[in-house]
């Protein structure tokens, strides 16, 4: 199992191959979705902007070898155009992978997934079978 945390999670100093090697992640499979990463490779961690770090840290653990993944809030902090590279590949890893993903940026949530359930501040989860509708009645969204 692999776990993507809300926060920062590689260490600065650390370079983005080597941490890819710690982390058994598949560097090929990244840049077939993520081809300019390869310019990152040499670069440290604290060398890149807060969303290059997102989404290197996400991809490492899409790309880990692990059979089930946790991502939380993958999404925030990453542009637009690599949020829909990011649901592409999960929309295809998920045919052979577990995978969880918790976001505040449920249209994005939503699009790529085949179960939805919400977790409310009573600490019930609900699972939603018309999440558009129930995510409003519950006064999730507006």
């Amino acid at each position: 199992m692999a776990y993507l945390p809300q926060k920062p999670f590689v260490p600065g100093h650390l370079e983005v191959k080597k941490a890819f090697m710690l982390y058994k992640s598949q560097i090929c499979e990244a840049l077939n979705y993520f081809p300019e990463v390869e310019q990152l490779l040499s670069l440290r961690f604290d060398q890149l902007s807060g969303g290059q770090q997102r989404l290197i840290e996400t991809i490492m653990v899409i790309s880990s070898p692990s059979s089930f993944i946790i991502l939380d809030e993958p999404f925030s902090n990453v542009m637009p155009l690599h949020i829909e590279t990011v649901k592409a590949w999960l929309s295809v890893l998920k045919r052979s992978k577990g995978i969880l993903v918790t976001d505040h940026y449920y249209r994005d949530v939503l699009t790529i997934s085949d179960y939805i359930y919400l977790l409310n501040m009573d600490g019930r989860t609900i699972k939603l079978t018309e999440p558009i509708k129930q995510l409003k009645d519950f006064g999730y969204t507006n």
